[in-house]
């Protein structure tokens, strides 16, 4: 295991390795943990979502992936939020579920609103002169603080352009017919 993480609430814990896999362990039972399997390398990254109810993953495959949990039953296939053009160091989410940071080896961090149509709608907000090391979500959501490898720091304020968040459908029109 390369790396855990713990949801918010303290039930589950989040594993990570070369194997490819992620693992999602539940506290206090002896159940087989959920395996998480997409990578094509090794899973470097991890993170829950706020509400615990999704999982974010990156990897040595340089994919972004957001996976949705069940609670039953097998998981269905994750969406691809992104591809990254180096490996991914991190990812998180921010304190209100609605955003996802990744973050590389070659330097770039992206945001992405969850929901959205990721490839087309990811928006690059910098690139930091080496890898990335960690990235974090302000408790508001409204600041990005990102450390890379040679321990530079940088902190953007995310009043980005990012994409609104898919409208509802509107609903059928009504009709006349007895």
């Amino acid at each position: 295991v390369n790396t855990i993480a713990f949801d918010l609430d303290g039930q589950r814990i989040l594993t990570y390795n070369r194997d490819h896999l992620t693992r999602i362990w539940s506290m206090g039972n002896d159940t087989e943990p959920i395996a998480l399997k997409k990578h094509s390398h090794w899973v470097t990254t991890g993170a829950f979502s706020p509400s615990g109810a999704q999982v974010v993953t990156g990897g040595r495959d340089r994919a972004v992936y957001l996976w949705t949990l069940p609670k039953e039953g097998a998981v269905p296939e994750p969406t691809r939020v992104h591809s990254h053009e180096h490996t991914v160091t991190r990812v998180a989410f921010s304190a209100d579920g609605l955003l996802i940071a990744s973050a590389t080896q070659g330097g770039s961090v992206h945001i992405s609103r969850v929901g959205s149509n990721y490839e087309a709608e990811t928006l690059k907000i910098a690139a930091l002169p080496d890898a990335v090391e960690s990235i974090a979500f302000s408790a508001d959501g409204k600041q990005l603080l990102a450390i890379g490898q040679s321990d530079t720091v940088t902190l953007w304020d995310l009043d980005l352009p990012l994409p609104a968040p898919p409208a509802a459908a509107p609903p059928p029109p009504a009709s006349d017919a007895p």
